[in-house]
């Protein structure tokens, strides 16, 4: 896996959501984007609807490639 996603779990305060990551292992990468929603109950995380542009998913701006953190406010 050249990137195998969040490291452990996201730490919440407050209002606030951060998540982190390891850089990829491989690959050419030089930018990384954070897709999120609001998941409960038996909803899950689908990254097909993510990138395709559901409503019901957010994302972040374009973060630089050396970026290993994400705040959601």
């Amino acid at each position: 896996t050249q990137f195998p996603g969040i490291k452990g779990l996201c730490r919440v305060d407050e209002n606030k959501i951060s998540i982190d990551w390891d850089k990829p292992t491989g690959g050419v990468f030089n930018k990384f984007e954070v897709f999120y929603r609001m998941v409960q109950g038996g909803d899950s995380f689908r990254f097909s609807d993510a990138v395709s542009g559901d409503p019901e998913y957010d994302k972040s701006a374009l973060l630089d490639a050396t970026a290993t953190t994400y705040t959601i406010n």
